[in-house]
C-alpha cells in the first residue's frame, strides 16, 4: 500500500504478447514477507527473494522499476539490483539476490524490543544522511515534486476531494524548494534490507530526485502514521508492531537530523509530519483499486490532516530555508 508511483507513469500500457518468454514462478508455498496493493514481497528461498506486482502492472513498470534501480546503483546508492524479470500468474515480478539477507522487517519479527529497533533506526539515519548528500542530476530519475503534484491534481479530478479540500496539500509543494537529492521515495521496513552488517534498499518503483524532506515524510507514513491509525493496520502491513515500527523512526529521524536544539528538532518533525499528511492522498491518486475501507479512513483523517497542513504552511512562508 505504500508506493506511489503509478504503473500508468511507466512508458505506456503492455500488450498481449509481452512477457510470453518470462520464467513461470509459483509463490504458493513461500514466505510472503509483506502483501500491499501494489504487490508482494516474498523469500523464495535462503538465496533470494522475489517482488510481485499486481496484474494491473505493465511490463514496462517493471522495466522502469529496473532503470531507476541501476541510476541509484549508478549514483551510489546501496541497493540491491533485480537480476530477473519473472511471471508471477497474471502479473509480473523482479527476482533479487538475497543471500545472508534479511529485511529490517524480518529482524524486528525475530528480535521484537525496542533495543532492536532504536539501533537499526540509527543505523537507517546515517545511511540516509548518506544518500541525501548524492546529487541525481545527472540521472534519469523522475521529479518527486512533480509525481506528487501530479497525484493531488488526479485526486480532486476523480472528485474524491474538492480543489479547496486539496489547496493546503498543493500548497505545501509550491513552498518546497526544488532540489535533485537522490530519494528512495518509499522507505519502509520492507524495502530496507540488511546484508552483512550494511542497510541496502531495494523496490525502486518509487525512486526520483527531489527534496530530502520527502523520503522522511514517506518514511514517517510508514514507520509511524500506519501504526497510529491503527496498530493492526501496522501489523498487517509489516508484522512488526507499531510502537517498534516508531521508536526506530524516532532513533532513524534523530541520528538524521543530528545534534540541534529541542526547539529546531521540533520544527523539523513538524514539517515533515505535514508533508507526511499528505501521503494518504497520494495514494488515493495512485491505487485505483484501494480498499473502500483505507478510503474511508482518509476521508475521516483529513480534517484533521489539514489543520495541521495549514500550521506548516504558515511557517514555511516566512522561512524559505528552514531545512538549512
Amino acid at each position: 500500500m505504500a508506493d506511489t508511483t503509478n504503473a500508468s507513469d511507466a512508458q505506456g500500457p503492455a500488450t498481449n504478447d509481452e512477457g510470453t518468454n518470462l520464467r513461470q514462478v509459483d509463490v504458493g508455498a513461500s514466505d510472503i514477507l509483506f502483501r500491499g496493493t501494489k504487490g508482494a514481497l516474498v523469500r523464495l528461498d535462503e538465496d533470494t527473494m522475489l517482488s510481485t506486482y499486481a496484474p494491473d502492472y505493465p511490463l514496462a513498470a517493471v522495466d522502469f522499476e529496473r532503470n531507476n534501480a541501476r541510476e541509484e546503483l549508478v549514483a551510489g546508492v546501496p541497493v540491491i539490483i533485480p537480476f530477473e524479470t519473472v511471471r508471477v500468474g497474471e502479473g509480473y515480478g523482479v527476482v533479487f539476490e538475497a543471500h545472508n539477507s534479511k529485511s529490517v522487517a524480518e529482524i524486528l519479527r525475530d528480535s521484537p524490543d525496542e533495543q532492536t529497533a532504536r539501533t537499526y533506526g540509527a543505523k537507517l539515519g546515517a545511511v540516509l544522511r548518506e544518500v541525501h548528500a548524492i546529487d541525481g542530476a545527472g540521472t534519469t530519475l523522475a521529479s518527486k515534486k512533480a509525481q506528487d503534484v501530479k497525484r493531488i491534481q488526479e485526486v480532486v479530478a476523480s472528485g474524491l476531494f474538492t480543489a479547496d479540500e486539496m489547496q493546503s496539500a498543493l500548497d505545501l509543494y509550491d513552498e518546497l524548494p526544488d532540489a535533485t537529492t537522490v530519494l528512495h521515495g518509499d522507505l519502509t521496513p520492507i524495502y530496507t534490507v540488511e546484508r552483512d552488517g550494511d542497510l541496502l534498499f531495494i523496490d525502486m518503483m518509487d525512486a526520483g530526485v527531489g527534496h530530502p524532506i520527502l523520503d522522511l515524510a514517506a518514511s514517517y507514513t510508514a514507520y509511524v502514521m500506519f501504526g497510529a491509525v491503527s496498530q493492526d493496520l501496522a501489523m498487517r502491513l509489516f508484522g512488526v508492531s507499531a510502537p517498534l515500527l516508531a521508536a526506530m523512526w524516532q532513533a532513524m529521524f534523530k541520528t538524521y537530523v543530528g545534534e540541534v536544539d529541542a526547539k529546531d528538532f521540533e520544527l523539523k518533525l513538524n514539517i515533515v509530519r505535514a508533508y507526511a499528511n499528505v501521503r494518504p492522498i497520494l495514494l488515493m491518486g495512485l491505487l485505483k483499486n484501494m480498499p473502500q475501507e483505507y478510503m474511508g479512513i482518509i476521508k475521516q483523517m483529513w480534517p484533521k490532516l489539514d489543520a495541521g497542513n495549514k500550521q506548516a504552511l504558515a511557517y514555511l512562508k516566512t522561512h524559505p530555508d528552514f531545512w538549512e
